[in-house]
């Protein structure tokens, strides 16, 4: 029984959407971002500028130029993204089974949304 919640588990983080997007040009990203319930790490409230792909709203941002920013907090999320400088390649991903369990319904963590 073990081992077959195990295998999905795995199954499941493989099987989890990814995407990335790259900004050249210098300005503001268009993307309202909040905490995540546990603190670690971002998610892409909104899209609010022409141009960005719909589907990164709702995704966590994994990585900022390659270095993973999922395990750091708000204020060290946005230093890396600020310092990164352009181009700017950030790659997001769903929220796995376990972690879409802090989404509450109206989808704000309890947190007060950040841009």
């Amino acid at each position: 029984m073990a081992e077959n919640a195990r295998l999905a588990k795995e199954e499941d983080i493989r099987n989890v959407f990814r995407t990335s997007y790259t900004w050249s040009e210098p300005g503001p990203l268009g993307l309202k971002l909040k905490d995540r319930i546990s603190g670690m790490g971002l998610m892409v409230r909104s899209v609010t500028k022409e141009g960005l792909p719909d589907e990164i709203a709702g995704l966590c941002i994994e990585c900022v130029n390659g270095v993973n920013v999922s395990e750091m907090d708000y204020d060290d999320n946005i230093a890396q993204i600020k310092g990164a400088g352009r181009p700017l390649t950030i790659e997001f991903r769903a929220l796995g089974v376990e972690e879409a369990k802090e989404v509450d319904p109206i989808g704000n963590h309890g947190n007060t949304p950040r841009t």
